[in-house]
């Protein structure tokens, strides 16, 4: 008898790694072309809404504010403004809409978007800041910056159906991975909610995937929040467990030639 064996762990290993890789070119190819379209559907369809909105606009001037015609109008236009913001939304997705890049600062913005949503936060949920003043300046667009933090909060919320907290903070953190010290501006957003499932953390940043009804979500919110995170050269990182909540965390590097004071707050990652 002849026997012979081979060692060939790492050659299964490099096979299933170069699969794992195609796998990942050909999502992010698809992504891309259903963002190229997605932007050329969405030019166009905001091209048809700007008379629609202008036309119902005009017409309700000449109408008595508290006539039936002026009520229903009122829809008219309500709704031809939700379609203008998701088509604003999609071509954020597809990272065609236009970016500023300027020196902002990370807690101010946070702080005003926190204002903004106030009012349209249920009061069953608290809400916990830990902002402290004294961060350094990132470079972004503030208004994109803005909608990052809505997305968030506003998914947050839907995840606690009953009474939940929804911790807000903005901290300045030192990655000193391989030697190399960066200065980040850290944004964390976490809830106490339903949490997800491995599975569900894997699709999440999908175009048009939700695990919501019609009624509360396009499933947009968080590849929108992706390609913004993108384009700022930033990056994201998820924790979740069905049951016990979710954790968001986005870096952004630091501008450190922008700070406020020399006595903030670092840790480090």
């Amino acid at each position: 008898m002849v026997g012979a064996n081979q060692e060939i762990t790492q050659k299964v290993k490099a096979e299933k790694e170069q699969q794992k890789l195609q796998s990942q070119l050909l999502q992010s190819q698809r992504l891309e072309a259903i963002g190229t379209l997605a932007g050329g559907i969405a030019h166009d369809f905001n091209n048809l809404l700007v008379p629609i909105l202008a036309m119902t606009e005009n017409v309700q001037q000449v109408l008595p504010p508290s006539s039936d015609e002026s009520k229903k109008l009122d829809v008219v236009i309500r709704s031809a403004q939700r379609a203008k913001e998701l088509v604003s939304q999609i071509l954020t997705s597809s990272k065609q809409s236009e970016f500023k890049r300027e020196p902002i600062f990370l807690d101010e913005v946070t702080l005003e978007a926190l204002t903004f949503l106030r009012s349209t936060i249920p009061q069953r949920i608290s809400i916990k800041k830990n902002i402290n003043p004294g961060h350094p300046a990132i470079l972004g667009d503030s208004t994109q910056i803005h909608q990052i933090i809505v997305n968030l909060c506003i998914n947050a919320v839907h995840a606690m159906p009953e009474e939940g907290q929804l911790t807000i903070s903005v901290d300045t953190v030192l990655n000193k991975h391989k030697n190399i010290h960066s200065e980040f501006v850290c944004l964390t957003i976490q809830d106490n909610g339903c949490g997800m499932d491995e599975n569900t953390q894997n699709r999440i940043f999908e175009p048009f995937f939700s695990t919501k009804d019609t009624q509360q979500g396009t499933g947009l919110g968080l590849p929108i929040v992706m390609g913004i995170v993108e384009q700022h050269g930033g990056r994201i990182e998820v924790e979740s467990a069905v049951g016990r909540g979710s954790v968001f965390r986005i870096y952004f590097e630091a501008d450190t030639d922008n700070k406020k004071c020399e006595d903030k707050k670092i840790t480090e990652f």
